[in-house]
């Protein structure tokens, strides 16, 4: 159920959200406003209340009011569009029917109200009394009224003057279209297709023409219909032989064929008997290129040969998607459409679960058939699958969410929550856009951003274990490896379109490296350069050393970070060799080469001291970032909670081998430190602490 919802649109959009959260109404509410059929009281949120759908129009051309044949309408029409924009509205009220209207930007002054100027106007003739009347209320219009100013002359000089108003000083407000404009204003909008999910497909896959079937169909048939000019003329010669004919000049000619008169006139002279006064006449109408196309039949044979509408589901959403297709390959082959066989402005294609019933394979086929169409007509699909996330060829996403609100009324209704990824840059957008990722923001309330495999094998196992109640699907609640610290920054920049609660489980190098990329406030920065003050000192006067072991050297020799800060270094020696930098220069490069070793310095304190003064600003950090939904491992990384024992050939194997050992609260408690969990120094363990403050924020 929708109640108050706004959203972009583009040529493609998807609607993505849980059941039941308001995307079919949306893709209804869009096929209403179209069609404007007559709908039933349960259709309203509140059936007291009329209820409205807006539409605004934008970047219309002289090509689209082409489509408008009356010239009149085309003036008046142009006389309501503001800036190449219209807004439409249809307006349904509380018994089921609808009206088109418009937004006009009106001044807010009352005296430009359309109700106090047909007061003003209304019955009056010509004269100095109404000019002085219309003067006295718009004094700046006294050089330009006199005596035989009328009425339609006046309402056009208020209009020029209400439209010199600067914006600031006009609201938006719903009218009616100027009379005749309803049906007129038809041909801007695009001829809807909807196909629903939850339907006797049968009744689709009819090629009767106001069946979605039959209007896909119409696709593919209306590109043949230029190269049936001889047979149009055969349906002329017919015409005549069943019809009289009416000439340009008014004359009628009837040639018809001699037994078709004999009908007609048999038929008459019996009626005769009883009325005298009264004639008959027959009209035949001939088939039309467009009612024998729309009776096509399609066949299937699956082993079996009959009639489509016989056929599973399967099959029968198939085929629609394979026209869908077939009209994708004939446009390529066309590069350009004759005004016959294209229809303007375009289709209009609503499709509810486009998946259902194809292999992801085919969904990824059907996707980039709905891409190409999107190109020139415009396509919203709503759907449960990743497969149709696709940034470079969708333009608007718009996440729907269901919620409740008891100022507004005891029903639930859908919140519209639309996302605009440009902001992010295009290699992110690759880097992100992925199944796991994609799969997440469409369903997931929340998002815990871990690390590595280790991370996202062993933190939701060890949740579940800890309390039944935190598992992660039934809260809407999903683990999202990011693959390093690098990316965190953007991996939240990217959920948080969605408006997804966010949090991160890290281990004890965010302190250290990368934890510019955690987006937490001033205070934060300030206290963890007070931390590391801390560390530094302690490490000194302890003569901790952070000597690099070979295999962190293998890392490093093999890491992309490392060789752009050794080609830093090679590239300011050389300059300073030349003279074009300084040896303070070659010093700061080299600090930023040899950096991991202070990093492993204050790693190790970190992780290992049992100084009173490291773990009291060490707590006291992590206290503060849990504020922000950002969760240390004080320890260092998952591994470092491991019991003896675990075993396996790589990371993921001994987190799945964690994973099989570690089976109940006892065991997972017994990994972890007693920590202070608040300010007041109340400890807990370290692990029921992270999960409970984050699944307290991720139930439904």
């Amino acid at each position: 159920m929708l109640w108050d919802v706004s959203s972009p649109l583009s040529k493609f959009v998807c609607l993505i959200g849980e059941n039941n959260s308001g995307k079919s109404s949306l893709l209804q509410a869009l096929l209403l406003f179209v069609e404007g059929r007559k709908i039933q009281s349960d259709s309203y949120y509140d059936h007291k209340q009329s209820l409205s759908v807006a539409v605004r129009l934008e970047e219309i051309t002289d090509d689209d009011l082409a489509q408008i044949s009356n010239s009149e309408h085309l003036t008046r029409i142009r006389g309501i569009l503001q800036n190449a924009s219209l807004t439409l509205v249809r307006r349904y009220e509380t018994d089921g029917t609808s009206r088109l209207r418009w937004i006009a930007r009106v001044p807010n002054e009352d005296r430009f109200k359309e109700a106090r100027i047909d007061d003003l106007l209304k019955g009056k003739k010509p004269g100095g009394a109404l000019a002085t009347e219309v003067t006295s209320i718009f004094p700046e219009l006294k050089d330009r009224v006199d005596s035989k100013t009328n009425q339609k002359d006046l309402r056009e000089l208020i209009g020029q003057l209400a439209d010199q108003l600067p914006d600031k000083q006009k609201t938006d407000e719903e009218r009616d279209l100027p009379s005749g404009l309803d049906n007129t204003i038809r041909p801007l909008l695009p001829e809807p297709i909807y196909i629903p999910a939850v339907k006797d497909l049968a009744d689709d896959v009819k090629t009767k023409e106001s069946t979605s079937f039959g209007k896909l169909l119409g696709i593919l048939l209306n590109q043949i219909a230029p190269q049936l000019q001889e047979a149009e003329s055969t349906f002329k010669v017919l015409k005549g032989q069943l019809n009289r004919i009416e000439q340009p000049d008014g004359t009628i000619v009837d040639n018809r064929l001699e037994a078709v008169k004999q009908i007609e006139s048999t038929v008459e002279s019996y009626v005769k008997e009883n009325f005298r006064a009264v004639t008959l006449s027959i009209n035949i109408p001939p088939p039309e290129i467009k009612t024998v196309l729309s009776s096509a039949q399609i066949l299937a044979n699956d082993g079996v040969l009959g009639e489509l509408s016989s056929k599973g589901d399967g099959l029968k959403r198939a085929v629609t998607f394979a026209i869908l297709r077939s009209y994708v390959e004939l446009k390529r082959k066309q590069d350009s459409l004759s005004s016959k066989s294209r229809v303007s402005p375009g289709y209009l294609f609503l499709f509810e679960e486009p998946e259902l019933y194809l292999h992801p394979t085919a969904q990824r086929i059907l996707f980039d058939a709905l891409a190409e169409i999107s190109k020139s007509n415009h396509v919203i699909v709503s759907t449960h699958s990743p497969l149709f996330f696709e940034p470079e060829s969708t333009g608007t996403f718009v996440k729907l969410a269901r919620r409740t609100n008891s100022q507004v009324g005891p029903k639930p209704f859908a919140e519209a929550l639309p996302i605009d990824l440009k902001p992010i840059d295009q290699k992110a957008r690759f880097q992100l856009i992925t199944y796991e990722t994609s799969n997440t923001a469409f369903f997931c309330e929340t998002v815990v951003l871990v690390e590595g495999d280790s991370d996202f094998l062993v933190l939701p196992h060890l949740a579940r274990t800890l309390n039944p109640a935190w598992e992660p699907n039934r809260v809407g609640l999903a683990f999202c490896r990011i693959s390093g610290k690098g990316g965190m920054s953007r991996y939240k920049e990217f959920f948080q379109n969605f408006r997804i609660r966010v949090c991160v489980i890290g281990d004890v190098d965010c302190l250290l490296d990368g934890f510019q990329h955690l987006g937490v406030p001033n205070d934060c920065s300030v206290m963890r350069e007070e931390l590391l003050r801390i560390v530094d000192q302690f490490a000194e006067t302890h003569a901790i050393t952070g000597k690099l072991s070979s295999k962190d050297l293998k890392e490093i020799a093999e890491s992309v970070t490392r060789r752009d800060k050794y080609v830093d270094i090679c590239n300011v020696y050389q300059r300073c060799l030349e003279g074009n930098a300084t040896v303070l220069e070659v010093k700061a490069a080299g600090e930023a080469f040899f950096g991991d070793e202070t990093n492993r310095k204050r790693r190790t304190v970190l992780e290992e001291a049992e100084d009173e003064t490291v773990l009291k600003s060490k707590h006291q950090m992590i206290q503060a970032l849990r504020k922000h939904d950002i969760f240390i491992l004080e320890r260092g990384g998952i591994e470092s909670y491991y019991p003896s024992g675990i075993i396996g050939a790589d990371k993921p194997s001994k987190a799945l081998d964690f994973c099989k050992q570690i089976r109940t609260r006892e065991q997972a408690l017994a990994l972890c430190s007693q920590i202070p969990a608040d300010v007041e120094a109340d400890t807990r363990p370290e692990f029921e602490i992270i999960f409970s403050s984050i699944f307290r924020g991720a139930s439904r």
